[in-house]
């Protein structure tokens, strides 16, 4: 291949950067369905673990690291599914990983 640019998928040379936008998400699901499957005690084991995925650019082209895209499942959080917040007053994401960690009885 020669170029580090790119990544061969299937027998299919794509960019590195539309692989991983692409297998991420999958990835993720897989994973977090795989939890689920999982039993543990009378339920199953999603629902004592929190699965968040994220990535460190919010506007890759601009190289911006506000209004990150992020997943979280499991945990037994009530998810709202999509919640788009406020993008020039948004809360910190270390409110996020807090609430994940009081979620799971850290302190």
């Amino acid at each position: 291949m020669g170029n580090s640019n790119f990544a061969e998928v299937g027998g299919v040379n794509i960019k590195c950067g539309q692989c991983l936008h692409n297998l991420s998400p999958f990835l993720t699901s897989y994973f977090a369905f795989q939890v689920k499957q999982t039993k543990e005690a009378d339920s199953n084991l999603l629902d004592t673990t929190v699965v968040i995925s994220a990535t460190n650019l919010g506007n890759a082209s601009a190289h911006s690291a506000e209004n990150l895209p992020i997943l979280v499942a499991g945990g037994g959080f009530r998810h709202q599914g999509h919640v788009a917040y406020d993008t020039k007053s948004n809360t910190p994401l270390s409110n996020l990983y807090l609430r994940a960690l009081h979620q799971l009885g850290i302190e």
